[in-house]
């Protein structure tokens, strides 16, 4: 019974990581979207990117 209550306490862990990580690379794709827009606008491509930051 030990070694079933570890592995779910590692897979969950596991599923954390992941959800973390699929979280971050979500905002980033989103980020990047954005500030494709704003290359040319050196002052809006700084506030998008704080504006990320700050979240």
């Amino acid at each position: 019974m030990g070694a079933f209550s570890t592995t779910c306490n590692v897979l969950k862990y596991t599923q954390n990581i992941e959800r973390n990580n699929f979280t971050l690379r979500t905002r980033l794709k989103r980020l990047i979207r954005k500030t494709i827009a704003f290359l040319k606008s050196t002052i809006m491509h700084s506030k998008v990117t704080a504006i990320f930051i700050e979240r």
